[in-house]
């Protein structure tokens, strides 16, 4: 899993590609909070 993004935009893409949707929606929550 490779998540090292400045970019918010950038970190969601990287997410959905590498890691499965429920795990992106994960982290979106806890990067937006």
């Amino acid at each position: 899993m490779v998540v090292e993004v400045a970019d918010v935009r950038g970190r969601q893409v990287r997410l959905a590609v590498t890691a499965p949707p429920e795990v992106a929606v994960t982290r979106q929550e806890v990067s937006g909070r």
